[in-house]
């Protein structure tokens, strides 16, 4: 468990630490903040630092470098690394942290997606990674390959892949996104799991608004998916028995800076029948598949959340979430209001009763239980309302904040995160 240390005692200051419940606590300091999960005999920990100096990028990673040194190791989970992502300023320092990390992790590397997003904080690198840890080792940690990393807990394996992008060959974002698509399902094929087996998403697409001939950038990402996901019966195996109507993974669908689209994942695989995967609705939102054509001529193939539930645990994975309701975007013009109604949609999918509508029995959250999240900005000049509202409802919960197009130009904030619920019954 979680010992009472500094997060990062070289720069002399103290952990802030936050407990929500006995099992699940969180902390910040400079330079970084983390959740720390207590599942049976499995820690999970979330983490997200950032460079805060001025200096040249070496500098800027070794400041990321001494912050994950600081945490990972006291919770002796360096080498337990599962899934990282790198947000940054500029694309053509990938290579640079490419080698420096391979050197920083050897043989323990893992899958790292490499994201054109500029932190809202300026020039710096921005670093947020799943770690497990274990006293009596309950698990099993396959480094595949760079973009693949596969975890075995329990008789259930999770197969997360990353940085999959296209072929240089096809030019327009359609074909673009369809040969991503195709080398997602290759690497997931390649260790004996299918598209059916997805249960989380990200998908990141430079100039996500911008026009493309007669139609939008992001219309045809949704094109492509839409095709590539057809007849597909994703989690089958782990739907409730009450579970009605379709199921699509969660999903986050974002702009970036770079020009282009890369793709990250998390599949899953279990003969055990007690496990539970339910996608999950908002009571507040129209289902994204239900658009209409105004929209986009096929809509998003994706659910609000994905729950997650083995036995007394639960983890609900939220999509990305904005100030839509009903199918309409809300509060034009108003970063303030748009932030307070994206939390408010967020909310509403972990209520107890929005939970158990779904088969979700026995379980609640509320914004307190987020153990990270992810803020996307679409104006500069929003940013400190948008992160004066998030610090005041989600406090202490490791976030990123980054400068991002929203899928719709009038949005100017999207918010995704993972919940923990808590057993009521």
């Amino acid at each position: 468990m979680a010992s009472e240390q500094d997060l990062n005692k070289s720069d002399g200051k103290s952990e802030k630490r936050f407990a929500f419940h006995r099992n699940f606590i969180k902390a910040n300091g400079r330079g970084g903040a983390f959740s720390l999960i207590q599942r049976k005999s499995l820690r999970q920990m979330y983490l997200v630092a950032e460079s805060f100096s001025e200096g040249n990028l070496e500098t800027k990673f070794n400041e990321i470098c001494n912050t994950l040194i600081n945490v990972l190791d006291k919770q002796s989970m360096r080498d337990s690394v599962i899934t990282m992502s790198v947000f940054l300023y500029d694309l053509t320092q990938k290579q640079f942290l490419r080698q420096n990390f391979i050197d920083f992790f050897g043989k323990n590397l893992p899958q790292i997606t490499y994201i054109p997003q500029n932190s809202c904080f300026g020039k710096s690198i921005v670093v947020e990674l799943f770690a497990i840890g274990s006293e009596n080792q309950s698990f099993e940690i396959h480094r595949h390959s760079e973009n693949s990393v596969e975890v075995l807990t329990d008789d259930l394996s999770v197969l997360f892949c990353g940085d999959v992008r296209p072929d240089e060959k096809p030019q327009k974002s359609y074909f673009r996104s369809l040969n991503a698509f195709q080398k997602l399902q290759t690497l997931l094929s390649r260790e004996s799991y299918s598209i059916s087996n997805l249960y989380r998403t990200w998908l990141y697409l430079g100039h996500i608004v911008d026009a493309e001939d007669e139609t939008q950038r992001y219309k045809e990402l949704n094109r492509a998916r839409a095709v590539f996901f057809n007849s597909q019966n994703f989690i089958a195996d782990f739907l409730p028995q009450s579970h009605q109507g379709i199921a699509f993974p969660a999903s986050t669908g974002i702009g970036a800076d770079d020009y282009d689209v890369v793709m990250s994942s998390q599949a899953i695989r279990s003969e055990r029948k007690n496990l539970i995967l339910v996608p999950l609705e908002n009571p507040l939102q129209v289902s994204a598949f239900d658009y209409g054509q105004v929209y986009s001529p096929q809509s998003p193939k994706f659910s609000r959340a994905m729950a997650f539930v083995d036995g007394n645990d639960a983890k609900v994975y939220i999509s990305g979430t904005a100030s839509i309701t009903d199918s309409e975007s809300r509060f034009r013009n108003d970063p303030e209001h748009q932030t307070h109604q994206t939390l408010d949609n967020i909310a509403a999918l972990v209520t107890k009763e929005n939970l158990s509508k779904h088969g979700v029995n026995g379980f609640h959250a509320t914004l307190e239980q987020l153990a990270v999240a992810r803020v996307y900005v679409k104006n500069p000049s929003d940013f400190p309302m948008i992160q004066r509202v998030c610090e005041e409802r989600i406090y202490g919960t490791p976030i990123v904040y980054v400068f991002a197009d929203v899928c719709r130009p009038e949005l100017l904030v999207e918010i995704e995160g993972i919940i923990i619920p808590e057993k009521t019954s």
